[in-house]
This record gives C-alpha cells, sequence and structure tokens, in this order.
C-alpha cells in the first residue's frame, strides 16, 4: 500500500503536474491508495488523461532532458530512437505485463499474438502528401485524415477509412467583458446567425456534426441541447433589442492555418447576413499565445473581441471539457476562459461536480452548468469532430480512442 497526500487543486492542469508520494509503505506490488486533502470528485478520470504515465524514476531524477531523449515507461512497446523533426520509433515488448492476464485481473488486455514489430511514427504536416503515402504503400496508418480525402480514400480498395465521433468540440469564443459582448442578447444573436448544418457541410465536409453542448456527446455527463436555430430574423431582432440594429464592427483572431482561414472566412460571411462586421486577423500560432492566452490582461482590456478554438477533455470527464473554459478561475493565463466568463451560478455547479464522486449528483451538476452555458450563450458550440483514420488493408485492429489517441493494442498484420 502506498498512502499519499495531494490537494485537487494540484490537479488544475492535468497535463503539467507530478505526483509525490510521502510515506511509502507496500501491501503488495499493484496497490495504490492516494489520500486527498479535500474532495476531487474527477480524480480518476484526471488520471486517466494521456499525460498521466508511469515512468521510470531513475529517468524522471536525470531531468526533462533524458527523459524526452531516452524515456521508459510500462507500455506495450519500447523507445528505440528519436530523430528531432524526422521519426521516431518504438519496438515491441513481448513480456509487456498487458498480456499477462493474472496481472490484468483476469482479462489481458491484449491478445498474445498482437503487436507490430517495431512502429515508426513521422510527422507530416502537408495532408496531400500524408494521402499520398498512404495509397502507395509508403505509410500504413496516417491521421488525421484530410476531410476534402475521405471520400476518395474510402473509394481505394486498398485503404481502410475509419470515422467515429470525438471529444474535440468547435467554438466561437467571444469576449463576454468587452461591449457588445458583455449583453446575452448580442450573444444569442449571434448564435443565431451562424447556420451550424452549413457550417458542418462547408467547413468541415461532413466530417463533424452541429454542437449540441459545450462538451462532446461522448464525454462523461454529457446532457445535450437543442442547437440554435439558423434564424436571421431572430438574430436582428436581438441586436435591435440590444441596441445594435445596424450591427457592429469586430474582430476574429485565429492562428493561420487554412483550417481556421477556412472557418474565419464562413463566420464572417455569416454574420455579415444580420450586420456584424468581422475584421479576420491572422496571426502565428506563438503570437496568438501570446497575445490571447498568455496575457494578464483583465477581460475588458484584452485585446481579443472573437477568438476560434477547439477543446477536447482528455480526461473523458465534463470537468475538464467546462472548467478550463469557463470557470472564473480559468482566464488567462491560468488556463483557456478566453470568454472571460464570470458566472457564480457556473462556479457553484463545478464546484458541486468537484465536491462529491456520487455519479448521480455529479450528473446532475453537470447538467445544470450545460443547460445555464446554453442560456448564457457566452460562446458558440459550433460542432462536434469526428475523429478519421486511414490503414493499410492489410492491418487490422487499428483505430483512434475518442480522445483522438492512437488504439493499437490489438493491432496486427493480416496474413
Amino acid at each position: 500500500m502506498t498512502v499519499g497526500q495531494i490537494s485537487p487543486w494540484d490537479l488544475r492542469e492535468p497535463h503539467c503536474y507530478a505526483i509525490y508520494w510521502t510515506p511509502l509503505r507496500f501491501q503488495d506490488d499493484y496497490t495504490i491508495v492516494v489520500k486527498l486533502s479535500s474532495p476531487f470528485g474527477a480524480f480518476i478520470e484526471t488520471l486517466a488523461h494521456p499525460a498521466c504515465v508511469v515512468m521510470s524514476p531513475k529517468v524522471i531524477e536525470q531531468g526533462s532532458q533524458a527523459c524526452a531523449e531516452a524515456p521508459i515507461g510500462t507500455g506495450q512497446y519500447t523507445f528505440k530512437e528519436w530523430i528531432q523533426g524526422d521519426h521516431l520509433t518504438v519496438e515491441l515488448n513481448k513480456d509487456w505485463w498487458g498480456y499477462d492476464a493474472d496481472i490484468c485481473g483476469g482479462t489481458p488486455l491484449a491478445d498474445k499474438d498482437a503487436g507490430f514489430k517495431s512502429i515508426t511514427l513521422k510527422p507530416v504536416p502537408e495532408s496531400a502528401t500524408r494521402v499520398a503515402m498512404i495509397q502507395s504503400g509508403d505509410a500504413q496508418l496516417i491521421w488525421p485524415v484530410p476531410d476534402e480525402n475521405l471520400a476518395g480514400l474510402k473509394s481505394d480498395p486498398n485503404v481502410i477509412v475509419g470515422q467515429d465521433q470525438g471529444l474535440v468540440v468547435r467554438y466561437l469564443m467571444m469576449n463576454n467583458q468587452k461591449k457588445p459582448f458583455n449583453d446575452k442578447k448580442v450573444r444569442q444573436a449571434i448564435n443565431y446567425a451562424i447556420n451550424k448544418d452549413a457550417y458542418v457541410a462547408v467547413v468541415k465536409n461532413g466530417n463533424s456534426q452541429p454542437g449540441t453542448s459545450v462538451i462532446a456527446p461522448k464525454l462523461q455527463y454529457y446532457k445535450g441541447n437543442d442547437p440554435y436555430p439558423y434564424d436571421i430574423e431572430k438574430a436582428k431582432s436581438l441586436l435591435a433589442e440590444a441596441g445594435y440594429p445596424d450591427g457592429f464592427k469586430t474582430t476574429l483572431i485565429f492562428a493561420n492555418t487554412s483550417a481556421n482561414m477556412k472557418q474565419g472566412e464562413f463566420l464572417k460571411q455569416q454574420l455579415a447576413e444580420v450586420g456584424i462586421d468581422v475584421e479576420l486577423i491572422s496571426l502565428e500560432s506563438a503570437i496568438v499565445n501570446e497575445k490571447i492566452q498568455d496575457t494578464d490582461a483583465p477581460g475588458a482590456e484584452a485585446e481579443v473581441d472573437m477568438y476560434i478554438i477547439g477543446w477536447s477533455s482528455s480526461t473523458g470527464d465534463a470537468d475538464w471539457g467546462i472548467r478550463p473554459l469557463l470557470a472564473k478561475e480559468s482566464e488567462p493565463p491560468m488556463s483557456y476562459n478566453i470568454c472571460y466568463f464570470e458566472n457564480d451560478e457556473l462556479d457553484g455547479y463545478l464546484k458541486d461536480g468537484l465536491n462529491t464522486a456520487d455519479r448521480d449528483k455529479r450528473a446532475e451538476a453537470y447538467a445544470k452548468a450545460q443547460d445555464l452555458i446554453w442560456e448564457e450563450s457566452p460562446l458558440v458550440c459550433l460542432a462536434t469532430d469526428f475523429n478519421s483514420w486511414a490503414t493499410s488493408n492489410k492491418m487490422v485492429n487499428v483505430k483512434m480512442f475518442p480522445d483522438n489517441c492512437l488504439n493499437i493494442r490489438n493491432g496486427k498484420m493480416t496474413k
């Protein structure tokens, strides 16, 4: 038995924390008991975050450089080499504990004959190049599949294309501390002014579905809502009630990817229909981070008016799907509440969801939170992405988890 103490607020950023145990007492090799200093209902789910992995203490003691260049963990594959900017290669570990039914509680995590002798991962940012590699056989797996190439690859007999509902939700964020977005009627008007079905068809090439909540349907404690219908007249009426009968001018900031530009141009066109004149500001990612995410300016003084972002709760839990985006504590630079949304009622529901491990009570708290967000419209929930991947037809049992991580435990090549 290992006994330790950790405050739940140390888990605020699950991608950048470490747990240190005091003192260590072992009852057996496979049991850890964690005692929290206060309730944290999402604790188990937070441990499922992909960044929460077990690594060799000896390597950790050598520092972050050693962890990056020669990681030693507990997975199905062992590190072989990493050539920065070119490739990463891992090799199969047939002594992996996941093949042992006894260690796994009676059912192994993978079949005895599962696994690839080695895997080489190469970064290929150019979409057309990735598609050409899977078609020529130079690659046996690519992800994601560019939306515009899905239909073509599905017709290729040598390629198997997979699609499944993911966890990433696409948002149009509005700075709720700046005029005119401090008025709920304006925010709702923008929701009515954007055709979500057209967004899915035009921007995502059908590879998503209209947003029905601030979190994705596959997330724990999801509660769906009816999307705001596309209603130009309703949008204009709300803008007039808010004092903007002729609309207004604003800016939309985003990182300068082709996908974001496509989104930006679509949103600009949609909002122009109700008199909102949007200036598109496309910036390098590093500059976006500096101006939008790393700033400590209060919301009323922040540079951002509107912002495009996608977010996924990689813990699989509603807490990490909502709290980093809309809790008051999560305003930049702490996290990603770029809406600068401050609502005591919402914060109360989020705390209620963390203060208990009772699943029914947590579900109730997050349902109330999602209903409130839908009514207040601090952001526009545009769509929930589908994950997409393509494999050689000589490969089986390879797919993506909803959080877009590789699921290859039982992967193998066909004979």
